[in-house]
């Protein structure tokens, strides 16, 4: 089952918990290029999350295409990420939210 939740700007410290109980060790973490240092998120990330295996997906157009996504779905899964956070604007929402459907499907992406 795939579970999304949401965090606004008072709520961030909330992930951690979220990571913490959970035991979630491997994250997958959809950012944007240069937005997500820009924004703060690094540190935050950095301060809240820095025991975790963190891995970043932030190469991939503005708007998206095809070969982005099939890059994305390869690297998450090239290891047994736990859970996916997605850090930016809608194309990375959207390229998070396309990873974690399309890294579960049997069938070619394009089909």
């Amino acid at each position: 089952m795939i579970e999304q939740k949401l965090y606004t700007v008072g709520e961030v410290s909330k992930i951690s918990t979220l990571v913490s109980d959970d035991s979630l060790d491997r994250i997958f973490l959809v950012r944007g290029k240069s937005s997500y240092k820009n924004s703060g998120a690094e540190s935050f990330i950095k301060k809240y999350l820095d025991t975790n295996i963190i891995d970043s997906y932030y190469d991939f157009d503005s708007n998206p295409q095809i070969a982005d996504l099939k890059k994305g779905v390869e690297l998450f899964k090239k290891e047994k990420y736990q859970i996916i956070i997605a850090i930016g604007g809608g194309s990375v929402l959207d390229m998070a939210k396309l990873i974690s459907v399309f890294a579960h499907q049997p069938d070619d992406i394009e089909d």
